[in-house]
């Protein structure tokens, strides 16, 4: 446990919902414990009165109207002063090392603003399902790879203009995470540190008890309507950046094309043919390091990439990481299925072996 006051602010929207004490009991439990727990309240809300560590502050903050989902959570982003924030809603609960690994995972990834993890989904008592995947921008608009308190995200996001859209009455979350990803890359800790009980809320995006299908309609709608445009703008980047990049490389331009995609990343965030043909270079100009990370950052998004691993291995060999280099192999070896895969393997192998 955590001795001094942390870096890290859990907003929590609430209707004064019973549940709230076990999702407070779960910040107290913390490995690394948040400094600051803002608990932006409906009027009129009946709230607990947790026993809370002497190191985390609680503070309630109270509306005299009522506030829409959007709204809440802008009045909680406007409250953090820490360098780090997060989302908790109030029927769901954090295993105890969620905040520290995503912290760590901040700290060891700088250029990232967003880390985030896998999430258990309850209904009643039971787990029926885990969720969470490798984010990729393009992929972002269909679903998320993620929900919104299974993130911890640097409050530079919000200094740089990121916020909720008041219009939205659902969905609101998946369009700050829209907003968010035109700023950063999305780092993902592949654990399992929070819980979501979607027959517990009030959203309408649960499960039975908790969904309104015609609300879902309606919020995809208005989503589609705000976003289309640029998911077409950032289809067409990756696409022409791939196209010019393996042209630059078929005319021997290794720099050029690694140029291209460099470019193309920064929008394309995650992209794993992107990924890919970086890492390609990277081996091309004996920069080993870099293609390890743009081979790893791919099999985020892609874990059954099998040339993907292939590149991993390949990197891993130069960098002399006989247990990276073995490990991808073993993977790429189980993925093969068709001659041609098996041969690719067997050419790797021999290659780096």
């Amino acid at each position: 446990m955590t001795s001094t006051p942390s870096d890290v602010t859990v907003i929590v929207r609430s209707i004064g919902h019973p549940l709230l004490s076990r999702a407070i009991e779960s910040l107290i439990r913390q490995t690394y414990r948040p400094q600051v727990v803002v608990v932006v309240a409906r009027p009129g809300a009946l709230l607990p009165e947790p026993a809370m560590s002497p190191e985390i502050e609680v503070r309630y903050l109270r509306n005299e109207t009522p506030l829409l989902r959007p709204q809440a959570a802008n009045a909680g982003l406007r409250a953090v002063k820490t360098p780090f924030f997060m989302f908790l809603d109030e029927d769901d609960c954090f295993e105890p090392d969620h905040i520290e690994l995503l912290r760590d995972a901040l700290h060891a990834q700088s250029s990232y603003d967003i880390a985030f993890a896998r999430m258990h989904v309850w209904e009643g008592d039971q787990i029926v399902a885990t969720s969470g995947s490798g984010f990729w921008r393009q992929r972002l608009w269909a679903a998320l790879p993620f929900w919104i308190h299974t993130a911890l995200c640097r409050t530079r996001l919000r200094d740089a203009g990121v916020s909720f859209d008041d219009s939205l009455a659902i969905c609101e979350d998946w369009d700050f995470w829209i907003q968010c990803s035109a700023l950063t890359d999305c780092w993902f800790v592949d654990s399992v540190t929070a819980n979501y009980f979607r027959d517990t809320g009030s959203s309408g995006t649960g499960s039975t008890g908790n969904i309104d299908e015609d609300r879902i309609t309606r919020g995809r709608l208005a989503m589609n309507a705000k976003w289309s445009v640029q998911l077409g703008e950032v289809r067409t980047v990756a696409d022409d950046a791939l196209r010019t990049a393996q042209q630059w490389m078929q005319r021997g331009d290794i720099v050029q094309a690694q140029r291209v995609l460099t470019a193309a990343i920064k929008i394309d965030r995650g992209n794993p043919q992107i990924l890919n043909w970086l890492a390609a270079c990277a081996l091309q100009l004996n920069d080993a390091s870099a293609a390890a990370a743009h081979a790893t950052r791919a099999l985020q998004t892609d874990p059954l990439g099998l040339v993907l691993w292939l590149q991993l291995a390949r990197a891993a060999t130069r960098l002399n990481d006989a247990q990276t280099r073995d490990h991808a192999l073993d993977r790429a070896d189980a993925l093969a299925k068709t001659e041609r895969e098996l041969q690719a393997v067997q050419k790797a192998k021999a290659d780096c072996l």
